[in-house]
């Protein structure tokens, strides 16, 4: 037998004819390509059982022969394999079916042999990475035909990606190993399910608020055959920062025309850098400008918020706001011969009660009653018990102790009848301090001028 693919030569045929001289040789059959010298060619010829003749002549007579030449070209097998396949994983060798008289032969290099499927197929798996080489021929006890030899790429699995997360107060910043084959990173967020593609092996979630909470699904895209299985994470912002408030006190405020606005302050501890401060309550703005006059009296809750991260703290106090007291000064003005005291007494409206403090000439007298016997300005101070408030008011005191001089009067006598026609006329007091009192016999007269209907007698 000859088989082309190890024999692929032009085979020389001989004969023996012994006894027989000058002979002419003629070769004849499939795959004689020099008759004379009997070359025969296997692939002109083909696969199978050829046969050829031999015609030899002398002078006299023709002898013939023949042989049965078999020949063995079995065609090389093609098989489908992938181009990678991820080491651990199993593959299926199947080529195309052999022809009649020859079986399927693998050589599976370092290959595993899972199992043997029967019919020439084969599954097998490979425990090491890199380059590997799958052969394929069919053969039969002669011949075998050539192998057909493909390449398959064993890929180990991506390593683990490991993710971890750092965290401030507003975003989240989501990290993993990153590999060389890896192009991008898919990014889900749960639960929403929006995506983000990312080519560097970190992801950072903003617009966040203290104490959020974000759950990613990392996932990385490669080429290679080895599935990946999204790696879930989740992380939250910082949480809100412990932060004090802490608002200086007002003291109680006395309303009144010189009222100016009081900033109010407050001390935040504990907290980042950032943040905003809103006050809110009667009469305060949102930069916590209290106007006592806006507010009006009374007991106002002021509050003060501070927002920073989303996180909110507020502490309030109560301003107090009271009315001052109204006063005045009830009592004559004035001193006289005739009365050479005044009696001055406070009168109070919007307190109840308080302490009473007088300013005189002579000095400061505490007394809720004074009794005047000087001349001047006196100041009298009153302060509310309740509220601290104060209201102040005076009056001076006129000295009139030096009597007039002399009068000047005319008198008219009275008539018999009617009985009560006497005049007294007081047409000028020289002297002393106006206003003047004038007294008939004890008795208060209207003032300066006439005095009528006066019956006859000594005044």
């Amino acid at each position: 037998p000859i088989c082309i693919p190890d024999q692929n030569n032009i085979v020389n045929l001989s004969f023996l004819a012994p006894g027989i001289s000058n002979l002419d040789p003629q070769w004849v059959g499939p795959g004689i390509i020099d008759p004379l010298n009997g070359l025969f060619d296997p692939e002109i010829a083909g696969e199978g059982i050829h046969q050829i003749r031999l015609e030899l002549r002398d002078s006299f007579c023709q002898y013939n022969g023949s042989t049965l030449i078999t020949v063995y070209n079995p065609a090389p097998l093609s098989f489908i394999i992938p181009d990678s396949i991820c080491l651990g994983d199993t593959i299926q060798l199947s080529s195309e079916k052999a022809s009649t008289g020859y079986s399927i032969g693998w050589n599976i290099g370092t290959a595993d042999l899972i199992q043997d499927l029967g019919n020439g197929e084969l599954l097998v798996s490979w425990n090491s990475e890199g380059l590997k080489s799958i052969s394929v021929i069919q053969e039969n006890a002669f011949c075998s035909s050539q192998e057909t030899t493909k390449e398959i790429m064993v890929v180990a699995p991506l390593p683990p990606l490991d993710p971890v997360c750092s965290s401030d107060y507003q975003s989240i910043t989501f990290s993993w190993n990153d590999h060389p084959e890896v192009t991008n990173y898919r990014i889900t967020i749960l639960p929403s399910g929006s995506t983000e593609m990312v080519s560097d092996n970190n992801y950072t979630a903003t617009g966040l608020q203290a104490g959020d909470s974000v759950t990613v699904l990392i996932e990385p895209v490669w080429s290679g055959p080895c599935p990946v299985e999204p790696i879930e994470l989740k992380c939250k912002t910082l949480p809100c920062p412990s932060v004090d408030l802490d608002i200086s006190p007002v003291p109680s405020i006395c309303l009144g025309d010189n009222n100016t606005p009081i900033n109010l302050n407050v001390m935040v501890s504990n907290a980042p850098p950032g943040g905003q401060i809103i006050w809110n309550g009667p009469g305060v703005n949102s930069t916590g400008v209290f106007d006592p006059a806006l507010s009006g009296s009374g007991s106002h809750l002021v509050t003060a918020e501070f927002e920073i991260f989303g996180c909110s703290y507020s502490e309030s106090i109560t301003i107090e706001v009271n009315e001052n007291p109204d006063i005045g000064i009830l009592g004559n003005d004035r001193i006289t011969c005739a009365d050479p005291e005044s009696e001055l007494l406070v009168q109070a409206f919007n307190a109840s009660t308080g302490d009473v403090s007088w300013e005189t000439p002579n000095g400061i007298v505490q007394a809720d009653t004074l009794i005047a016997s000087v001349p001047g300005w006196h100041y009298v101070t009153f302060t509310d018990d309740q509220t601290g408030c104060t209201d102040r008011d005076s009056i001076f005191i006129i000295d009139a102790m030096d009597g007039p001089d002399d009068i000047l009067l005319t008198t008219e006598l009275a008539n018999c009848s009617p009985s009560n026609s006497g005049v007294i006329d007081i047409r000028e007091i020289i002297g002393g301090t106006p206003a003047y009192t004038v007294y008939l016999d004890g008795i208060q007269q209207a003032g300066v001028g006439m005095i009528t209907n006066l019956s006859p007698g000594m005044y």
